[in-house]
């Protein structure tokens, strides 16, 4: 998984009920990352996949649904790209 390693300080989060459905989706589409490169960087969501889970659970992909699993996304490419970038930084 993408954000396995990430460590956050230890706390409670509530989850509210209007993002479960983007929560559900986000959590179940993690390995469906396209990537490019020899390095495999990963480029963004295969939103093929992305669609047919959300199929599989029978989650209406909605445009709402659509832009909080994109807004994951975003966020998720952005934590790659600091990683890659410390990791340039210690050679």
């Amino acid at each position: 998984m993408l954000l396995a390693g990430l460590r956050a300080p230890q706390r409670q989060v509530t989850l509210w009920a209007s993002n479960l459905p983007a929560w559900t989706l986000w959590t179940r589409v993690q390995s469906q990352w396209r990537r490019a490169g020899e390095a495999g960087v990963i480029t963004g969501l295969d939103y093929t996949a992305v669609a047919r889970v959300a199929d599989v659970l029978g989650t209406p992909l909605t445009p709402d649904l659509l832009d909080d699993i994109a807004a994951c996304e975003a966020v998720a490419l952005d934590i790659a790209r600091r990683r890659r970038e410390e990791e340039a930084r210690r050679g």
